[in-house]
């Protein structure tokens, strides 16, 4: 793995333990992060 992957995966840890603490927000980065890619 490069820098960039271990950083994305860093990222997306943190994330998923963000959502796992609150199951009202569960998937809104994952939502986030799929309307941006569509947008780029």
């Amino acid at each position: 793995m490069n820098e960039l992957e271990h950083l994305l995966n860093s990222l997306f840890i943190m994330a998923s333990m963000v959502e796992a603490r609150d199951p009202y927000t569960g998937g809104h980065l994952w939502r986030v992060s799929q309307y941006s890619r569509v947008q780029a």
